[in-house]
């Protein structure tokens, strides 16, 4: 079998504005069959959002452009006002404890970097001055002062940048619009 070339012709834009893009706003609409669908099997409570619903939301907020306002709507039959209310609480909470969870997830991020950086420093700094310990403790300490800057490099510019982007989706989820649409999407 011979692999040959394919044009790749997927118009990315086009396809977002069609299908996601609403009168200026990303919209991610789902349809609940029964109010209960909101809810973890689990939970006794009743008090945690359905894995498949924030599953479906994370998913699609990945494609949305950055610059869109966010609505996330809910096709549903048979949901009381109260219900409602409870369902945007649980997913504000939900969001609210992603974006705390990724807050702390870059401030460690940003203590480890900082930390790297301070010991490959060091360590290059005892490399340059370790010249009568002799060559192989010179340049095992200079390889281990490289490495560790180049950790902190690499957990800046790669780490950092998906966790603050992560951030800004939750941050955008948990300000969405919410709305509730009495009629099942066909």
């Amino acid at each position: 079998m011979k692999f040959r070339r394919q044009k790749f012709d997927f118009k990315a834009k086009k396809y977002l504005n069609t299908n996601y893009i609403k009168n200026g706003k990303a919209v991610i609409s789902m349809n609940i069959d029964n109010p209960d669908m909101f809810y973890e099997k689990l939970d006794a409570d009743r008090i945690t959002l359905s894995r498949h619903i924030t599953d479906f939301i994370d998913k699609r907020i990945d494609y949305i452009p950055y610059r869109y306002e966010t609505v996330i709507k809910f096709y549903c039959k048979n949901i009381s006002m109260e219900e409602e209310k409870k369902i945007v609480s649980m997913l504000r909470a939900h969001y609210g404890l992603e974006t705390n969870e990724l807050n702390n997830e870059i401030r460690l991020n940003n203590l480890k970097s900082l930390s790297l950086f301070i010991m490959g420093l060091c360590l290059l700094g005892l490399a340059s001055i370790a010249g009568s310990l002799g060559f192989l403790i010179k340049e095992v300490l200079s390889i281990a002062g490289w490495v560790a800057v180049w950790e902190t490099v690499t957990s800046v510019l790669f780490g950092a940048v998906r966790l603050k982007l992560d951030k800004y989706d939750a941050t955008n989820l948990y300000h969405a619009e919410v709305v509730f649409v009495e009629d099942v999407k066909k």
